[in-house]
C-alpha cells in the first residue's frame, strides 16, 4: 500500500512540472484501471493540450512579429524611394505627394503597342536589397557566433531593433533617404536572425510549432501590408503609418516572455545558461563537426534549391515588376496599386502557410517550375501590356503568393518530419538561408531589369 501511495505522490510530482513529460514515473505494477490514476493522467493530458495549444499561439504570434516590419518596408516601398529627400530632385512635387500621385515618367525613345512606362527613378528592388540582404549576410554568419547568445538577450535584441528600424524610417522623411536605408537594414538583420533563431527552436515543441510558425509568417504579409495600405489610403501620412506600428515589437517580447513556455530542461543543461532554450525534450542535438554539418547541407539541397528558386522567382516579381503591372484610369492610383498588390500577394501566401494542418506536398520542386512560369507571364505584360484588367491581375497575385507560401512551409513541414532529431536544428537553419538567398539574387537583378524596362518600353 506504501509503494502505491509513493507512486502516486510521484505522479502529482510529474503533473506539477511546466513541461508536457509523460507519466513515466508511474510505476509499472498500478493497474491501469485504478481510478486515482486515470483521475490524475487525465488532468496531466489536459495541462498538456493547455501548454501545447499555448506554445502554437506563441509560434504564431512570434512568427507574426518577427517578419511584420520586414512586410511593412517592402509594402512601403514606393513611398519611401519618393518621399524621401533623396528623391526630391528627381520627383516633381515630391513635397506636396500624396497617394494620388502619378509617378515619374522615363520617356523611352521606342515606340510600341505598351507605351511609356511610368517609373521611379530607383527600382523598389533597391528597398528589397536593404530589406534582406544584411539579414542574408548574418544568417551565414550566424552559425559562427549566434550559439554563445542566450536565446532571451537574442529576443532583447530583435524587439529593440524592430522598433529603431519604423522610428529611423519614419523620421527619414523629415532627415535624408539614408536614414530610411539604416532602418531598413536594421529591420532586415532582426527578420533574419529572428527567422533562423524561432526556426531552430521549433525543433524543442510539438511538431505543430513549425506550421503555426510559418501561417504566423504569413499573417505578417497580410496584416502588415493591409494595415499600411489601409492607413495610406486613409489619408495618413507616411511617417504617421509607420508609427502606429510600433505595437508589434511591444507583442513580439511580451509573446516570448510571457506566453511561450521554455522546452523541458535536462539537469546537465542547467548550468550553462547561454544555451538555455537549445535544451531538448529528452533529446539533445548533438555539437555538429564541421564535416557533419557540409553532410547535413548537402542532404537538405533537394528541398533548398527549389525553394531558393521559387522566392528568386515572387520577389523578382513583387519588386521588379509590380511597380510596372499598373493599369491607368482606374479608381485607385498606381502607387495604391503597387500597395494592394503587395496586400493580395500576401494574403495568398498566409491562406498557403496555414494549409499545412490540412494537407501537405512532399514535391516541392513543382512550386519552383509554377512560379517560374508564372515570372514569364507577367514579364511578358509589362513588356507587351495584354493583360485587359487589373481584375485579372489580382488572382495572379494571389497565385503568385500561395505557391511561395506553399513552397515555404511544405519545406521545413519536411524537415520537421523527417529530419533525424539530432541534427534538425541545424537543418531548419541551414534551409532558412535558401528563401533569403533567392530574395537576395532577386533583388540584384530586379534593379536592372527594372531599368532596362523603363528604358525600352
Amino acid at each position: 500500500m506504501s509503494r502505491h501511495r509513493v507512486d502516486i505522490q510521484r505522479s502529482r510530482d510529474s503533473f506539477t512540472t511546466d513541461d508536457s513529460d509523460d507519466l513515466d514515473t508511474i510505476n509499472g505494477d498500478v493497474h491501469s484501471d485504478d481510478p486515482l490514476l486515470q483521475v490524475i493522467q487525465s488532468a496531466h493530458d489536459k495541462q498538456r493540450r493547455f501548454i501545447n495549444r499555448r506554445n502554437l499561439l506563441a509560434f504564431w504570434l512570434l512568427g507574426l512579429c518577427n517578419n511584420y516590419a520586414y512586410v511593412v518596408m517592402l509594402s512601403a516601398a514606393t513611398d519611401i524611394l519618393t518621399e524621401s529627400k533623396h528623391n526630391e530632385s528627381t520627383i516633381t512635387n515630391s513635397s506636396n505627394y500624396s497617394t494620388t500621385t502619378p509617378a515619374v515618367v522615363y520617356h523611352s525613345q521606342s515606340s510600341n503597342i505598351v507605351g511609356k512606362l511610368q517609373c521611379n527613378p530607383l527600382s523598389a528592388g533597391v528597398v528589397l536589397l536593404a530589406d534582406i540582404l544584411p539579414g542574408l549576410i548574418m544568417k551565414y554568419l550566424a552559425p559562427l557566433f549566434i550559439y554563445r547568445i542566450g536565446y532571451r538577450f537574442r529576443v532583447i535584441l530583435f524587439v529593440t531593433s524592430a522598433t529603431a528600424s519604423f522610428i529611423l524610417v519614419a523620421m527619414s522623411t523629415l532627415v535624408a533617404f539614408w536614414l530610411a536605408i539604416v532602418g531598413i537594414i536594421v529591420a532586415s538583420i532582426s527578420s533574419g536572425l529572428g527567422e533562423i533563431t524561432y526556426l531552430s527552436l521549433t525543433s524543442f515543441y510539438d511538431k505543430g510549432t513549425v506550421g503555426a510558425w510559418s501561417s504566423g509568417t504569413g499573417m505578417a504579409g497580410v496584416a502588415g501590408s493591409l494595415v499600411y495600405a489601409g492607413l495610406r489610403d486613409l489619408g495618413l501620412s507616411e511617417m504617421t503609418s509607420l508609427l502606429i506600428n510600433l505595437i508589434f515589437p511591444v507583442i513580439h517580447g511580451m509573446t516570448y516572455f510571457m506566453v511561450l513556455t521554455k522546452p523541458h530542461v535536462e539537469e546537465d543543461c542547467i548550468q550553462d545558461e547561454l544555451l538555455e532554450t537549445s535544451r531538448a525534450r529528452r533529446v539533445m542535438s548533438i555539437d555538429l563537426v564541421w564535416r557533419e554539418k557540409i553532410r547535413v547541407t548537402k542532404s537538405m539541397l533537394p528541398l533548398m534549391v527549389p525553394l531558393l528558386i521559387v522566392y528568386y522567382a515572387e520577389y523578382t516579381i513583387n519588386q521588379g515588376l509590380s511597380e510596372l503591372l499598373y493599369f491607368t484610369g482606374m479608381f485607385i492610383s498606381i502607387s495604391s496599386q503597387y500597395r494592394w498588390y503587395q496586400v493580395i500577394y500576401q494574403i495568398g501566401v498566409f491562406i498557403s502557410r496555414s494549409s499545412v494542418s490540412f494537407f501537405h506536398i512532399r514535391q516541392t520542386w513543382i512550386f519552383a517550375i509554377l512560379q517560374c512560369i508564372n515570372l514569364i507571364i507577367l514579364l511578358f505584360n509589362v513588356m507587351y501590356g495584354f493583360i485587359p484588367s487589373i481584375w485579372i491581375m489580382f488572382p495572379i497575385i494571389l497565385y503568385e503568393g500561395l505557391l511561395g507560401g506553399g513552397a515555404y512551409v511544405n519545406t521545413f513541414h519536411r524537415i520537421s518530419n523527417e529530419v533525424d532529431q539530432s541534427v534538425k536544428e541545424f537543418a531548419m537553419g541551414v534551409t532558412s538561408l535558401s528563401d533569403s538567398s533567392g530574395i537576395a539574387i532577386s533583388a540584384l537583378t530586379s534593379i536592372p531589369l527594372h531599368n532596362w524596362l523603363c528604358r525600352s518600353f
